[in-house]
Parts: structure tokens; C-alpha cells; sequence
């Protein structure tokens, strides 16, 4: 363990409970295992390693890790209030809006526990790549600090953890980056090349930097692991599902790709609602697409 880590080691919780088993919610508990005693995992199905039980090893001063799908979040919120779990600090490691009404993920959760501290993780981060061991970096937001030293303190040294008080900056960024994937992917069906494909991902990057600065983030984000690291790791990654979607439009499947989930909030609720000024071109052309059958080439006119 590393200076760094051992500094941090006295400011780790008691335990740590990580709702989700799939990919991000597992790695996310093997790393956290390799500096933290007391790790459990609960999924609603049943997986090796996991419960489905929501109470089991779960202390009154965890650290609450969500890392399911985002079309599931506001659903496992209300479960955990009818089993009156009242958490004291609560990280959001899914990203998106939630359908039903186009919040994000972390407002959602600061309505549900009023008494608890939300945080956000967040990051450049293929699951896959992580387990295998290798380095990454990763972007914990919150906006007590003595919190955010709890939350690096989960982490092993092996990762660089970047740290922030933008709640809002790195929720935005991690719900609309996935959005951009899909029009990234939409863009490789013309072969435009590198070139237009680089340009297109900085026009991505100021669309969404207008926004996260409209509803109170920081500027500064975009440069984070959180803002462009994201947006690019997403984007470029052929594996990354909002990409493949966007890339095989229309024939694949839309099981689990979240820039769709967060895609059908932006049109159904945050867009229309009254009051927004905000230009969102890429974001409008990307929707006009999917369910409009707008052509592909309007989103490369965009660039």
C-alpha cells in the first residue's frame, strides 16, 4: 500500500455495501476489496458473491455504493426507503437521467435521502480493463471534502483518483457523454475519418460544457477525467455500447445502452421543458435520428 493510501486508511467507513453486480458494480467492489476490509455486494437477481437481500452486512455507517442501470435507480430508491435504509453517505456510480421525469441520477437521490451526503463516481473507466489490472483514473465528486477523502480512501493505489466539488459538472457530463457515443457511432456509418471524427467529439465537448455551466457546474470539469476523458474513452471505444449502438443504427438492439435511456429524458422532459435556452444541436439532430428517421448526414452538415 502506498504512503498516499496509508495516510488516507484511518478515514475509510466501517464497511461498504455496492448495489449491482453487473461489470461496473462488481470491479468497482474488487477494487475496493483490495484496500478495504468490508465489502458487500447486492444485486436483484442472484449472482455469485452477491445478496439480494438489500439489508444484509449492511451497517448504519456504510458507504452506499449505486452501480445498476440508470432505468433502475429511482426503482432501487424506493425499495431502499420502504426497508427504511436511511444511508449516511451514498455514491451514484450510474450515469444518466432518470426517465420519468429527466433529473439526474443525483438529484434524484438527494430528494429520496434529504438527510444523506450524495457523491458521484465517475470517470474513463471499461470495467473489463480495470479488472485485468490495469491503471486508470477515476473522478470522485462531493461537496463536503471530508467526505470526498473518504471516498478516495476506498481506492487502491493503482488508480488516480481525481477529486472534485462539481457534483452537478460530473453528473451532467456522465449522463449527455453517452448520448454523444451514439452520435459519434452514428458519424463512423459515413467513414468520415479522424479528422471530422476528432471535430465532431470537440463540438460534443461545448455542447455539453454550455450545459453542465447553464445548470451550475464548472467550466472547468471539461478538462477532468470526468469531462473529455470520458467523452473521448466512450466515444472512440468500439466495445463501449452507446458507440456500437449508434455504429450498427438501426438494427441493434437497445438492451442496456444508457445513452438511449438518457436520450428519451432529454426529449421527453429536459428539453421541452419550459425555460430551456440552451442550443443543443448535435443532441436534437442524435434524437431526430433515432426516432425521427432524420438522414445521418444532417449530423455531419453539424460539424
Amino acid at each position: 500500500m502506498s504512503s498516499d493510501s496509508m495516510d488516507l486508511y484511518h478515514l475509510q467507513p466501517d464497511s461498504v455495501k455496492v448495489f449491482g453486480a453487473g461489470a461496473w458494480g462488481s470491479v468497482l467492489a474488487g477494487l475496493i476489496r483490495e484496500v478495504h476490509p468490508s465489502v458487500s455486494v447486492w444485486n436483484r437477481t442472484p449472482k455469485p458473491g452477491s445478496s439480494t437481500c438489500l439489508t444484509q452486512c449492511l451497517t448504519p455507517d456504510a458507504h452506499i455504493i449505486i452501480a445498476i442501470s440508470v432505468q433502475h435507480v429511482s426503482h432501487l430508491f424506493d425499495r431502499m426507503r420502504s426497508e427504511n435504509i436511511s444511508p449516511r453517505v451514498l455514491w451514484v456510480a450510474s450515469k444518466g437521467l432518470d426517465g420519468s421525469c429527466g433529473k439526474l441520477l443525483w438529484e434524484i437521490a438527494q430528494e429520496r435521502f434529504p438527510d444523506a451526503i450524495i457523491g458521484v463516481f465517475s470517470g474513463p473507466n471499461i470495467a473489463r480493463e480495470i479488472a485485468s489490472g490495469l491503471p486508470c483514473g477515476i473522478t470522485i465528486a462531493c461537496r463536503d471534502p471530508d467526505t470526498l477523502l473518504q471516498g478516495k480512501s476506498l481506492f487502491p493505489p493503482r488508480l488516480i483518483v481525481e477529486t472534485t466539488t462539481d457534483v452537478i459538472g460530473v453528473s451532467w457530463w456522465g449522463a449527455l457523454k453517452n448520448v454523444m457515443a451514439i452520435g459519434y457511432g452514428l458519424l463512423q456509418q459515413r467513414n468520415v475519418g479522424y479528422n471530422m471524427s476528432a471535430t465532431f467529439l470537440v463540438q460534443c465537448a461545448k455542447e455539453i460544457s454550455a450545459i453542465v455551466q447553464e445548470k451550475g457546474g464548472c467550466f472547468e470539469t471539461i478538462l477532468s477525467f470526468s469531462g473529455m476523458g470520458d467523452l473521448v474513452l466512450t466515444s472512440h471505444c468500439p466495445q463501449g455500447r452507446n458507440r456500437f449502438y449508434g455504429e450498427h443504427f438501426p438494427e441493434h438492439p437497445t438492451h442496456l445502452v444508457e445513452g438511449l435511456d438518457t436520450l428519451r429524458a432529454l426529449t421527453q422532459h429536459t428539453l421541452a421543458a419550459k425555460g430551456w435556452n440552451i442550443p443543443t444541436p448535435i443532441i436534437q439532430s442524435i434524437s431526430d435520428i433515432i426516432y425521427s428517421g432524420m438522414d445521418i448526414h444532417h449530423l455531419s452538415s453539424l460539424v
